[in-house]
């Protein structure tokens, strides 16, 4: 959906309501599984190419859930970037097909990818289009990119606010990405937003009910955006 093709104002009330009925058609609430899990899904049998692979530091990447490693262990092929040099390498001495690339840059890497996957990156970057455009300069004509980024209106986030005055977030982080926003984002970047979703399975079962009794938007601490090319 492109607003503009309604108004010329950004704030119409009635291409507003327009906007909330598109988004809440594209939202899909997922009871039966996680981040990971989701991602399987996806990537079995594809091509994927898997931006921010170092998740900040090393602990991340011992931890049974690191993502490029469930990545890698479950597509058919994988190529991990991120802008961690010292971290790069070390993956590479452990023979991980990995590579120091800045993915808001217009390096081509030479390759097409059924999938892109943006873990947790997105609310890092100066410059959100740039990183959407590498992306979509990396895909398969049917190909997608799958976006995680952190929730604002996420329970937890309210009630630290509330608690403690003010939200304090990562450090580096320097946005939300909301579905509106979402919709917005994927318009500039020549993408469409296909779904947004909404994962809302835990491995402790009392949480999981918690979730499932609240409003969806509410009990999940992040989002998940599947975009793809117009």
């Amino acid at each position: 959906m492109n607003w503009t093709d309604f108004t010329d104002n950004p704030v119409d009330t009635g291409v507003s309501k327009k906007i909330l009925d598109h988004l809440l058609k594209k939202r899909v609430i997922r009871e039966d599984c996680d981040l990971l899990d989701y991602l399987k899904e996806k990537i079995k049998g594809k091509r994927v190419l898997d931006i921010g692979i170092c998740e900040h530091d090393l602990s991340h990447l011992n931890s049974d859930e690191w993502r490029h490693k469930t990545i890698r262990d479950n597509c058919q092929y994988s190529i991990g970037i991120d802008i961690l040099e010292n971290l790069v390498e070390l993956l590479k001495n452990k023979g991980y097909n990995v590579r120091c690339v800045d993915a808001t840059s217009d390096v081509f890497l030479g390759e097409h990818f059924d999938v892109v996957f943006i873990g947790d990156v997105i609310e890092h970057v100066n410059d959100a289009v740039k990183l959407l455009t590498f992306s979509r300069r990396h895909l398969t004509k049917d190909g997608i990119i799958i976006a995680s980024t952190p929730n604002p209106f996420y329970l937890n986030n309210i009630f630290q606010a509330i608690k403690e005055g003010t939200f304090v977030a990562n450090f580096e982080h320097v946005s939300w990405i909301t579905p509106s926003m979402a919709l917005e984002l994927a318009r500039r970047s020549e993408l469409e937003l296909q779904n947004y979703i909404l994962v809302r399975k835990s491995k402790n079962f009392i949480k999981h009910i918690l979730k499932k009794m609240l409003p969806a938007e509410l009990a999940n601490g992040f989002f998940i955006y599947q975009f793809g090319i117009k």
